[in-house]
């Protein structure tokens, strides 16, 4: 999580055009804003909080055409969390998770199961059309602790 007092937003800045430079982008100010919103998040985001987030005014076209060209450059990874909206988060390959997505209040929660390559190499083994898998993306969909006792009253 970042610390929005102005020194967390000047590590933030220098976070977020490192990541553009690495990525070979030129750090713009509308893709340093939306960079913040990601590094400042705990969970996915989709467009319309990335919209109502942001620190800019940039148009709504703006912020779908940053986002795709985050994704190619591998910036951000697209998540599935069970609904037709997109979500996004930064790819932190030295952090890789999964998420457990309640369907019934949207809760979500960061788990890390793949501590080596041994899941890509056994889908790689298992397709007959790849050569290779760059990355992988896993999201369980089921009914938090939460929302358990709920449920049993409802069914009651």
């Amino acid at each position: 999580m970042t610390d929005h007092t102005d020194g967390g937003r000047c590590d933030t800045d220098a976070h977020s055009t490192q990541l553009l430079q690495h990525a070979g982008l030129k750090a713009t100010g509308s893709r340093i804003a939306i960079l913040e919103v990601f590094l400042g998040s705990s969970k996915p985001i989709s467009i319309d909080t990335l919209e109502q987030t942001i620190r800019t005014d940039a148009h709504l076209a703006t912020l779908y055409r940053t986002v795709e060209r985050l994704l190619a450059a591998g910036i951000l990874m697209r998540v599935n969390l069970g609904d037709e909206t997109p979500y996004y988060e930064l790819r932190d390959e030295e952090h890789h998770h999964h998420h457990v997505v309640c369907t019934d209040c949207g809760r979500i929660e960061d788990i890390e199961l793949c501590h080596d390559d041994s899941l890509e190499k056994e889908a790689l083994h298992a397709s007959k059309f790849f050569h290779r898998l760059d990355t992988h993306a896993l999201e369980f969909f089921g009914t938090c602790t939460s929302c358990v006792p709920h449920l049993h009253h409802i069914k009651n």
